[in-house]
């Protein structure tokens, strides 16, 4: 999952959104984490790769590029 989740913090939210949707009955409630993902994925990460470059500059860049996903090892902010 390390893919996905860029911090181990998400993973852990996920899977205990996702237990608590299994024990639930509501079927809506299934989609509950998979709109946690969506947001992770879409807001939260990309805030804190803003954050992390504007604080740590060219660092933050090199240490994507070798340890992250590298997805927006690229990209300016």
């Amino acid at each position: 999952m390390r893919g996905i989740f860029n911090n181990p913090m998400y993973l852990d939210m996920f899977i205990m959104i996702f237990g608590f949707s299994i024990i639930s009955t509501n079927l809506f409630i299934l989609v509950l984490p998979f709109i946690f993902l969506i947001m992770v994925r879409l807001v939260f990460i990309p805030q804190e790769d803003k954050l992390m470059f504007k604080t740590l500059g060219k660092e933050y860049i090199e240490y994507k590029t070798l340890f992250g996903d590298g997805s927006n090892a690229d990209l300016e902010f």
